[in-house]
């Protein structure tokens, strides 16, 4: 498997996990009284997965990002060692 594509699987996986626990800390402290809508409603299991999916896609985005901006970051980080400078930050 690539190297990139494990590490977007990865990313995705993370950004899903946090995404879980963001909207169960959301229930448990009944933020916006989210947890008694979504307890009341006949359709609040899917409001409440609908969330957790679409908050796990702007994560897992984050997540990738952030990998990818350090990835590049120790890349040039090595290039500036090997000609002798320092690295910018």
């Amino acid at each position: 498997m690539p190297r990139i594509f494990r590490l977007y699987l990865v990313s995705a996986l993370n950004g899903f996990g946090i995404s879980l626990a963001f909207v169960a800390m959301i229930l448990i402290f009944n933020v916006a009284n989210l947890r008694h809508l979504v307890g009341t409603s006949d359709i609040g299991v899917m409001a409440a997965v609908a969330f957790w999916i679409l908050n796990g896609i702007v994560f897992s985005g984050v997540q990738f990002a952030w990998a990818l901006a350090q990835m590049v970051r120790v890349e040039n980080a090595k290039i500036a060692e090997e000609q002798g400078g320092t690295p910018h930050r």
